[in-house]
């Protein structure tokens, strides 16, 4: 039973600090990101409750025994996650290194395990619809930093498991919208459901 908690505290701890990682940098960019005037309107979470969700998403992990390689890389995962909820809900935007970063080393990984051919077509299968809708859109219905996070999340879920997840999450936004502005056509930051869904997918994936 100890050892347990310990597991857990530990995985907690380690996340934690991953979720604050990802605060720090979102706040040291937000600066150079200036927010367009047709863009969604900003909101703030609390702090606690971003670094909290990190420490259970890190606890869940550690008790599912994942793999030492494969929590090192959730735990980039979760900086980028963080990173982009607070720089989407605060300006709209999505930085690239948010994204980019983090697909590049789990593609680079998957070169080293000699199975980059699944995360490479995950990631590009998820990233096309969201791609359309960026380019018939023009950025404004659906932005091309979404595009990238769908084709993170594809990478690192699968794209089963990618296009369910963000199914939800996009069901999610329609229904929150249609109850905060009732009948209004609103731009809405995205992004966040699109973390939240990556990140209940890792949970509930760990083995």
């Amino acid at each position: 039973m100890l050892f347990l908690i310990g597991t857990a505290l530990a995985g907690a701890l380690v996340f934690g600090a991953a979720a604050v990682c990802g605060l720090l940098a979102a706040t040291a960019l937000l600066p150079r990101l200036h927010r367009f005037e047709d863009g969604p309107a900003p909101f703030h979470v609390h702090p606690g409750w971003i670094v909290g969700a990190g420490a259970l998403l890190g606890a869940i992990l550690a008790l599912k025994h994942v793999p030492l390689g494969a929590f090192a890389i959730a735990g980039v995962v979760v900086v980028a996650l963080v990173g982009i909820f607070e720089c989407d809900s605060r300006t709209g935007i999505v930085p690239d290194v948010f994204t980019l970063v983090p697909l590049a080393i789990l593609i680079g990984d998957s070169l080293v395990l000699h199975q980059f051919v699944m995360p490479a077509i995950s990631a590009l299968v998820v990233f096309t619809p969201f791609a359309i809708a960026a380019l018939v859109t023009r950025g404004h219905g659906m932005g091309w930093g979404d595009a990238k996070l769908a084709a993170l999340g594809g990478a690192l879920l699968g794209m089963f498991a990618a296009t369910l997840s963000f199914g939800i999450a996009s069901l999610a936004a329609v229904i929150v919208t249609s109850i905060k502005y009732r009948s209004k056509a609103v731009p809405v930051a995205f992004a966040p459901y699109l973390v939240g869904a990556i990140a209940v997918s890792m949970a509930l994936q760990a083995r």
